[in-house]
């Protein structure tokens, strides 16, 4: 006897899928792309710290142990927990750990100038780099939120091209990141809080803050918390303005601030300073610009003209920042003819007891404690 057909509703039937054809490899495919986006940004984030840490380091950047550090412990965390994050997690803790590094170099003395160093780029362009895609990050927010009347979007948009186009321009010609705030952006003929990096750092960033708080406080916050859905917006623009704000109360150039500081001419004039390891008969051996690491002297010669007898003149030698030595003698205890020449040559010299470590090393020439003359001199890895 044949037995009935069971009901729709039995177990044994399985219903067709909702979902469209295809719908399933194409959302496999964004994801396979998206997991491969986050391995190479954080691969490229790592990347840049390191290169951040080391290039502080060669160039002698007065917090250079403080970034070198942090990237350390970083890393060291990082390893930790290498198994118990995802790649994604690791590119935005790579970012927050940039921000944090370039937020605190800002404000550390001299940061702004002699701060982070990051492919081969000086302080003052990485922050303005890094100011300047914010400011074009936080117009393309505002411009493009259709909660925004009109008016404030095309202000939005104005601003923000207008600002991003002055921190270039500070790129190319090579202003300070300070300067940039105190007159030294575009149309320097306007008041400073009127030109493009103040207006698109300090105000249209700032906006840019209140707008993602604001829209993050409108969503459910039983599903997703602030921090979840506007955070990396919110941490990013914030540190943009907290640079801004280091590089306004930081002081202007010389050449803003319109001081003109009055110095005589000298009598005398002094020659290219000349590196060598050795020197026989008074003439330099094996004169260069670049020795290699672990060298045991480093000697500095230059010819002068126009010295006296009662002239003192010093040489100081730094590595980096650092200062290392110096030497200061008497024109008339050098030569002790009379009269003293009227040109010459003087020699200094530098002894390394373990031998030159490599980086950056200079020596400064003063003639009566007053500047003279400086060259810097390269010590390579071997």
């Amino acid at each position: 006897m044949r037995e009935p057909d069971p009901p729709a509703s039995s177990p044994m039937v399985e219903s067709a899928p909702s979902s469209a054809p295809g719908a399933g490899p194409a959302q496999e495919q964004f994801s396979t792309l998206r997991t491969l986006g986050g391995i190479v940004l954080a691969i490229l984030l790592y990347a840049i710290l390191a290169d951040a840490a080391v290039e502080t380091v060669l160039r002698g950047s007065p917090e250079r142990w403080i970034t070198a550090g942090a990237v350390a412990a970083y890393a060291a965390v990082t390893a930790l927990l290498w198994r118990r994050t995802s790649w994604a997690t690791r590119a935005v803790t790579s970012t927050l750990m940039l921000l944090f590094l370039l937020t605190l170099a800002a404000w550390l003395p001299n940061g702004v100038t002699r701060g982070i160093v990051l492919a081969r780029q000086r302080t003052s362009t990485v922050l303005a780099l890094v100011t300047g895609l914010a400011v074009l990050l936080a117009g393309a927010e505002l411009a493009g939120s259709r909660l925004l009347p009109p008016p404030v979007r095309w202000a939005a948009g104005f601003i923000s091209g207008y600002g991003t186009a002055a921190f270039l321009f500070g790129i190319v010609a090579g202003t300070g990141y300070s300067d940039l705030f105190h007159g030294g952006g575009l149309w320097a003929r306007l008041p400073f809080w009127l030109q493009g990096p103040f207006v698109g750092a300090l105000a249209l960033v700032p906006a840019a803050v209140l707008f993602h708080i604001a829209m993050g406080l409108r969503g459910d916050p039983t599903h997703n918390s602030l921090l979840r859905r506007r955070g990396m917006e919110v941490v990013g623009l914030t540190a943009a303005v907290l640079m801004a704000v280091a590089g306004l109360r930081a002081p202007a150039s010389l050449g803003l601030t319109g001081i003109r500081i009055s110095i005589p001419k000298p009598t005398y004039q002094l020659g290219p300073v000349i590196f060598a390891l050795g020197e026989s008969g008074g003439q330099p051996l094996g004169r260069a610009d670049r020795f290699q690491e672990g060298i045991k002297a480093l000697y500095a010669s230059f010819d002068f003209q126009g010295l006296k007898a009662e002239d003192t003149v010093k040489a100081v030698w730094y590595r980096g920042a650092d200062r290392l030595s110096e030497q200061s003698v008497k024109v008339s205890d050098v030569y002790r003819a009379t009269p003293i020449p009227k040109k010459g040559r003087l020699r200094f010299s530098i002894k390394f007891d373990e031998g030159a470590t490599a980086g950056g090393y200079s020596v400064e020439i003063r003639v009566n404690g007053l500047p003279a003359r400086a060259e810097i001199v390269a010590v390579e890895p071997k």
